[in-house]
């Protein structure tokens, strides 16, 4: 339980760090178009149209992020889920399925 636990709370910093990222380059690529709006090298057009092209990255880079930690994450519970089946007997492990049932 102690290195499931571990490896989850491992795989949850990893996914905050990396969201974090991910929010620090989108804002600065933000505030990088709002400033050349205001100083007039993209025009009003332009910067709505790179707005919603910041916008999708921003969701394709976050699905990404999503994606890749949950298979870290379900790595994680199905090394518990064999150690556990290991541990307990034949007898425990029914009980112990049926309890999740």
């Amino acid at each position: 339980l102690r290195a499931y636990e571990e490896c989850k709370a491992a795989d949850i910093r990893r996914h905050r760090e990396a969201y974090a990222k991910l929010l620090l380059r989108v804002e600065s690529s933000r505030k990088e178009l709002v400033a050349q709006l205001k100083n007039g090298k993209i025009t009003k057009a332009e910067f709505e149209q790179k707005m919603k092209a910041l916008r999708a990255d921003f969701e394709q880079s976050l699905r990404y992020i999503k994606a890749s930690f949950a298979k870290t994450l379900k790595a994680c519970y199905e090394k518990y889920m064999r150690a556990n089946k290991e541990i307990l007997t034949e007898r425990q492990w029914k009980a112990f399925v049926d309890c999740y049932r």
